[in-house]
């Protein structure tokens, strides 16, 4: 979603008029395939309270979840890079997920 959203926010060359979507979507799928895209989507969709919901029992945990992103975002590269992680054929996801951290 990250490289996504990049390629959104970025702007055009002096002159341009805007990307129409079709044009968007194209750049997009550049950098992430729909696919992947949707499921990132999904992913925070999970969660994320639905829609118009003012019935969210985890508001204070994730509150305090944002807040501390700000504190541990420095130690993301290191962590990663300095630790020589392993695991069983099981974690291999877990384990790339980790490593990706930084991207």
């Amino acid at each position: 979603m990250a490289a996504a959203w990049a390629v959104v926010l970025a702007e055009r060359p002096e002159g341009e008029g805007p990307a129409s979507v079709a044009e968007m979507m194209a750049a997009v799928e550049t950098v992430v395939s729909r696919e992947d895209l949707a499921a990132a989507v999904e992913s925070v969709r999970e969660l994320l309270p639905p829609p118009g919901s003012d019935d969210d029992g985890d508001a204070e945990w994730r509150a305090s979840l944002v807040d501390r992103y700000a504190t541990v975002r420095p130690f993301i590269d290191m962590l990663s890079a300095v630790i020589p992680w392993g695991a069983t054929e099981a974690g291999t996801e877990v384990l790339a997920a980790l490593r990706g951290l930084p991207r």
